[in-house]
């Protein structure tokens, strides 16, 4: 926006939403062609996501990792992330195991979101996988079904 100054990043997605309220930000695929949300929507969600992560005991200053593709949800999240004052530590879900126990403990996070259960398996698998259950709280962005895992 020519002209605007914003104090921070996580300003832009509150002052767009003021501004072009009613105007599509994102477009993705669902199942049975696209959605797509407006900038209130938008901003709507990166706040009940950060209300969400500071619930599940995400603090301010803490490094979470972030295993998740290119999907809406990932700009809802690192927002959120932002807007609490944590540090995203974002990675593809399909991340291998020893890389992202690297990752993890090279970047000290002490929370995780992943995309799904499948996706919570893939970096948690070998010989090593109890380093996972060090995070309080792993956060799964799909429906979880805690029998699954």
């Amino acid at each position: 926006m020519p002209g605007t100054t914003y104090r921070t990043l996580i300003d832009i997605p509150f002052a767009s939403a003021g501004r072009f309220a009613g105007r599509s930000v994102q477009k993705y695929r669902v199942r049975d062609g696209f959605a797509s949300k407006t900038y209130a929507e938008f901003a709507r969600h990166v706040r009940a996501c950060a209300l969400g992560l500071r619930a599940s005991g995400v603090a301010e200053g803490e490094h979470v990792a972030f295993f998740s593709n290119n999907r809406h949800e990932w700009s809802v999240i690192d927002f959120a992330l932002m807007a609490i004052g944590a540090v995203s530590v974002p990675r593809a879900s399909d991340t291998p195991a020893k890389e992202a126990q690297f990752i993890c403990g090279h970047a000290e996070a002490t929370a995780l979101i992943v995309e799904g259960v499948a996706d919570f398996r893939g970096i948690a698998a070998g010989r090593d996988a109890g380093w996972v259950r060090g995070f309080k709280p792993i956060i799964f962005i799909e429906d979880f079904d805690p029998a699954a895992v």
